[in-house]
């Protein structure tokens, strides 16, 4: 197996909150597969694929390919959640 293939176990949450928005909780659900940052070989010792962008990926790679991301909503229910972020 590929040593950047990840995934995940457990449905995964955490709280994102733009500045001046309220804040939502994004959810993984579990068995979702990704491989890391895309990251050039050659900058791997600088930035690793694994390390300290391995969320950042996770999240952008579940983002992409289901061009959605899933909530949990203020009544405990999942529901997607699409919206354009511009960093």
């Amino acid at each position: 197996m590929d040593w950047r293939h990840c995934g995940v176990k457990k449905n995964w949450t955490f709280t994102y909150q733009p500045e001046g928005e309220n804040a939502v909780e994004i959810i993984i659900p579990k068995g979702f597969r990704f491989d890391g940052a895309s990251i050039p070989r050659p900058f791997w010792n600088l930035l690793s694929p694994i390390g300290l962008l391995l969320i950042p990926g996770l999240v952008h790679d579940y983002g992409y390919r289901h061009d959605q991301l899933w909530i949990i909503n203020a009544d405990g229910k999942v529901e997607a959640w699409k919206k354009e972020i511009i960093l």
